[in-house]
């Protein structure tokens, strides 16, 4: 998109919005969806070019991959599924890692923009409302920077609103269809769609036409495929509370902080989720953003944005007063407060091009200071007073358990970053986290084991990672000499790890491992606590 392609007049509708016939120019759609996937193809090979170290959520997939399992770490399984699939056509690593993440992030923003396509006023204004997610820094940032869940759930919230804006419209059987398939497969990807779904349907209940559609016996069909989607989850959220409760516990509604405090937390959230998106929006339009905020329904459709974004605040507010919840993440406002571009733009009045141009202009700016930053970060590019981040020595460390003959086998960390990361340098190994709770694991004939954790302890191998190593190996090794190597952790925080290299593999006998002696592909089942 060239900021040539931007109207050359814009004009006032009846209502003073502008209206679908009063936007002029050209339409620049098909440049925005060009730029945007050049800009992708170019992270993903920059991603490719720089594969170690891995980040925490790409080493948290590398780890979880390794098996089928219906939950993961007290999260829904779906980018697992998709990662393993992805491995199985490229082959584990980076390349599969990356590929996965960008194709559902350009199908994330595809589906944003052919959703605000459906529901603006005029159409013509997707384009800017596209370019609006690049301000926000979730989605403009940390989403290329890492993340992995988050970004799957943007991808099916955006689905799933183009979905429910052809559905409101329509009402096709079809799309009863789609609409089951959207929530079945949302509430796999992340649990805060379901807040997404929830105030969703709440603000369809608040429009006549929406309460037609929902009334309709097809909505058993939507229903139906839902939860045949969701069930084999739900059955493991059943079968393994703790794991459940613990991803709760994550999201804050375990605790017991003063609703007040909670408040200012969420309003800390949502103020830091839209910035600086909401300041570009103030000085483009100060009536068109007051507007938007104060409309529940789209001019035109009547689709009602405006309450679904009010009535997802509302959810909120109800976990913090009714859940005492304390604790809220920037990222977990993502499928809940992404809408707001379609949102001021379909009330945006009537203005001059220049500001348009401008906006445009700023947003543009977003993919070349990422790409930039990316590329110092890495070290590919040196700006004068400028030093790219010390970065992870995970090619020293797999040096250093080579040197002490661990050539692949078992690899069991204090945590699935190391574990992960080790897992790229030794391919054909098997690894474990000490943090995540995989459900059932399925086990392998492997002669070597190797054990690193932090070495904050000295040579004791600490808490969860010593029951796992009893459970896996029969015993705890005790009086050896591990080596150690001063590495950074994955906040760049100094971080002294223990390496130790057993010369044996799992006990057949053990918990986990009792079939280790059968083929791989005849491996049991069993429980990993």
């Amino acid at each position: 998109m060239t900021i040539s392609d931007l109207p050359d007049r814009v004009e006032r509708g009846d209502n003073g919005t502008l209206g679908r016939k009063h936007f002029t120019g050209r339409d620049p759609s098909h440049w925005v969806l060009a730029g945007l996937t050049l800009w992708f193809a170019l992270l993903f090979v920059l991603r490719v070019l720089h594969a170690l170290p891995l980040e925490k959520d790409e080493a948290e997939q590398l780890v979880n991959a390794q098996w089928w399992l219906a939950g993961y770490s007290g999260q829904p399984p779906l980018y697992t599924w998709l990662q393993i699939g992805v491995f199985a056509l490229v082959g584990e690593g980076v390349i599969g890692l990356s590929l996965l993440k960008h194709l559902l992030l350009w199908s994330g923003h595809a589906a944003f923009y052919f959703a605000a396509r459906e529901l603006l006023p005029d159409r013509r204004l997707a384009p800017l409302a596209l370019l609006g997610l690049l301000l926000i820094p979730q989605i403009g940032w940390e989403m290329h920077r890492d993340l992995t869940h988050s970004v799957l759930v943007f991808t099916l919230a955006s689905a799933s609103l183009w979905v429910a804006a052809r559905w409101y419209a329509t009402g096709a059987t079809h799309f009863y269809l789609l609409a089951g398939l959207a929530v079945g497969l949302g509430l796999l990807s992340k649990y805060n769609y379901a807040i997404f779904a929830l105030a969703l349907l709440l603000a369809f209940l608040s429009t006549p036409n929406g309460r037609r559609r929902l009334f309709d016996r097809r909505i058993l069909l939507t229903l139906g495929i839902a939860l045949a989607i969701v069930s084999p989850h739900l059955l493991w959220m059943l079968e393994y509370r703790e794991d459940a409760a613990s991803s709760l516990a994550d999201v804050g509604m375990m605790q017991t902080n003063a609703a007040l405090a909670g408040l200012g937390d969420l309003g800390r959230a949502v103020l830091s989720f839209l910035s600086p998106l909401w300041l570009a929006l103030l000085v483009l339009s100060p009536r068109g953003l007051t507007r938007s905020l104060s409309h529940g329904l789209l001019p035109g459709s009547g689709f009602p944005l405006g309450r679904f974004m009010l009535t997802a605040l509302g959810l909120l507010v109800l976990m913090v007063v009714f859940a005492d919840a304390a604790e809220f993440k920037d990222r977990w406002m993502i499928p809940l407060l992404f809408v707001l571009p379609i949102q001021f733009f379909a009330f945006l009045d009537a203005g001059t091009p220049r500001r348009l141009r401008a906006f445009a202009a700023l947003t543009l700016l977003v993919p070349v200071a990422v790409t930039l930053t990316l590329l110092v970060r890495e070290g590919t590019l040196n700006l004068p007073g400028i030093r790219p981040p010390p970065r992870p020595a995970f090619a020293e460390l797999a040096r250093l358990a080579t040197a002490n003959g661990f050539d692949g086998g078992l690899i069991m960390t204090q945590g699935t970053w190391l574990a992960g990361n080790l897992l790229a340098a030794f391919p054909g190994s098997r690894a474990l986290g000490a943090d995540a709770n995989y459900g059932s694991t399925p086990c392998a004939p492997l002669d070597e084991t190797l054990l690193v954790w932090n070495a904050v302890a000295g040579a004791v191998v600490p808490g969860r990672l010593a029951r796992i190593t009893g459970d896996v190996l029969g015993n705890v090794p005790s009086g050896f000499d591990p080596s150690y190597l001063l590495l950074l952790d994955g906040e760049r925080q100094d971080m002294e790890v223990a390496l130790l290299r057993l010369p044996h593999g799992p006990a057949v006998d053990s918990p986990i491992c009792r079939h280790a002696l059968l083929p791989a592909t005849d491996v049991g089942m069993e429980r990993l606590d």
